[in-house]
């Protein structure tokens, strides 16, 4: 086969590369590696997860050199391939390629350190939420969502009063949230949401509602209530979209008493839509109980 392989045009070579990589072949390397470093893009892409296959560790700066250049349809079967190896072998290696590679071969690299939840890369990874280019800036939040964790908290808390646009503070919302739900036990993961509430400026904390409602909890739940009970109505709304998002469905009780106490009010259709939006909750809640 190898020596067809050696008579044979770039895409009938990478399908008998494939085909013994296929079959754990090690012999498949060699020529997944001439491959790799052909001028020819699409035979490079085709043999990328045979070269992780074969090579393992030894194929990793060979793929990750390949982000410098890298189209979308590349960098995605790049990124595929480094999927196959183990997070030692890759997640240094490519947080360090981020800087040179193309947008393409950033945005794919983005997604194998969040893929490999590389949590001692999440410093190098937040600058790119900041990026001009959404690819890079969208694989950049669902990294993160995946890397941090609770020793983060402190850097990632003051994203959410310095975002300055709805996109920014959603992706910061999220990534917060994922790192607060990483505290395991309830009460202390109540304690540092509340006091960081807290501290937080009046006029910043409608900011702070979703991670609320992503985070959960009864203490959480009655900080939305008193919040609700201010007369601005950019936060009675921000606060009923909370209320609709909240965790598991454990808002419906305290809205059904909201939308009979409110039945008059501007906020009643808000608040009988967050409340389809929580029952709805509550039974998709059920359902993965089961």
């Amino acid at each position: 086969w190898l020596n067809t392989a050696k008579k044979s045009n770039n895409t009938v070579k990478a399908e008998i590369i494939n085909m013994l990589a296929g079959k754990g072949d090690a012999a498949a390397y060699a020529p997944a590696l001439e491959l790799l470093r052909s001028n020819d893009a699409t035979a490079r892409a085709a043999v990328a997860n045979a070269a992780a296959i074969t090579g393992k560790s030894e194929a990793a700066p060979v793929l990750i050199a390949l982000m410098n250049k890298a189209g979308k349809e590349e960098a995605v079967a790049v990124k595929n391939a480094l999927l196959l190896l183990d997070s030692k072998t890759v997640a240094a290696p490519a947080a360090a390629a981020l800087p040179t590679a193309s947008s393409s071969g950033k945005a794919a690299l983005l997604d194998v350190l969040g893929e490999k939840a590389a949590s001692n890369e999440v410093a190098t990874v937040l600058p790119y939420l900041n990026s001009a280019e959404m690819d890079v800036k969208a694989s950049a939040s669902g990294a993160l969502n995946k890397m941090v964790g609770p020793a983060n908290l402190a850097t990632l808390f003051p994203l959410l009063s310095s975002a300055t646009n709805a996109t920014d503070l959603k992706n910061a919302q999220g990534i917060v949230t994922s790192a607060v739900n990483g505290i395991a036990d309830p009460a202390q993961r109540s304690t540092v949401l509340q006091n960081q509430f807290s501290a937080t400026p009046a006029t910043q904390k409608a900011a702070f509602y979703p991670v609320l409602s992503g985070v959960g909890g009864k203490a959480e739940l009655q900080t939305m209530v008193k919040e609700f009970g201010y007369k601005n109505k950019k936060k009675k709304k921000a606060a009923i979209d909370a209320f609709a998002g909240w965790k598991n469905g454990e808002a419906a009780s305290e809205l059904a008493r909201l939308v009979a106490e409110n039945k008059t009010s501007a906020t009643a259709p808000l608040l009988n839509e967050a409340i389809k939006k929580q029952i709805a909750a509550v039974k998709k809640t059920k359902k993965k109980k089961y």
